[in-house]
């Protein structure tokens, strides 16, 4: 659900971003934000920010269940466009 819910956010009209997502299996979401305008930085950092926290505490709830993995830009899924 926060994942869904971050990714719809960022599809909103008064964002500006390239967003591409990836769902290559069950229980697997994947987001990246390809480009962006500067002016949205801050907003973006604060969408991180709360979904990285949310998807810690939930793994540290649930760690049979959800496993969180963080990975580098270098480590990019395959995806398909959005938007």
């Amino acid at each position: 659900m926060l994942l869904r819910t971050a990714y719809r956010t960022l599809l909103l009209p008064d964002f500006e971003t390239d967003t591409v997502i990836s769902a290559p299996g069950e229980g697997q979401l994947y987001f990246e934000i390809e480009k962006y305008s500067s002016n949205q930085i801050d907003r973006l950092r604060g969408i991180t920010d709360y979904l990285i926290t949310g998807l810690k505490d939930l793994a540290a709830e649930y760690p049979e269940e959800i496993k969180l993995q963080e990975k580098s830009a270098d480590e990019k899924p395959e995806k398909s466009r959005s938007r």
